[in-house]
């Protein structure tokens, strides 16, 4: 099963970089679907193919004249060709624990009625959760706590069929 990770960008390169040596450190198949809002040669693209490349990802870079998060989330989703497999969708600012999608895959390939895991933002090396309280064991997500459990980066999906982000929330 392979991971398709959606990374819209603005105002970072060398975060671009980082975040696609990070991945490296897992042993899933990765997909990473690049949506770049700047100006045209803010970004090189070939330097970042060759940095995927290297890290045995299978990259695709898309230039987005529209601006938004969740646009361009949205622009990327309509990209994949893939009928299976696991979206996430990352910032452009972060970076995976070299465990993360092995972790994640592990947990999806466990429990195959399963569509959708919610992560936290957590720090290992000052042990500490990050932005939110976090709970500290499994929970029951539902409409009344998803906003105190979820972020959107970490956020884990098996592939929808026609699920969209809401373009008015970003």
């Amino acid at each position: 099963m392979k991971i398709h990770l959606l990374m819209p960008t603005i105002g970072r390169a060398e975060e671009i970089e980082k975040f696609i040596s990070s991945v490296n450190k897992n042993n899933a198949s990765v997909q990473l679907l690049i949506a770049d809002q700047n100006e045209v040669g803010f970004l090189e693209p070939k330097k970042l193919y060759e940095c995927a490349k290297n890290q045995n990802i299978d990259m695709h870079y898309f230039h987005s004249e529209q601006k938004g998060l969740s646009r361009n989330r949205n622009f990327l989703l309509s990209k994949l060709d893939a009928h299976e497999g696991i979206i996430a969708f990352p910032d452009d600012d972060c970076l995976y624990y070299e465990d993360t999608l092995d972790l994640v895959m592990s947990f999806f390939e466990n429990n195959p009625s399963v569509d959708v895991l919610l992560g936290c933002i957590y720090d290992r090396e000052y042990d500490r959760y990050l932005f939110k309280k976090w709970p500290r064991k499994s929970v029951v997500v539902n409409y009344l706590n998803v906003y105190f459990m979820s972020s959107s980066i970490t956020i884990f999906v098996r592939k929808p069929n026609q699920q969209k982000f809401d373009q008015a929330l970003g």
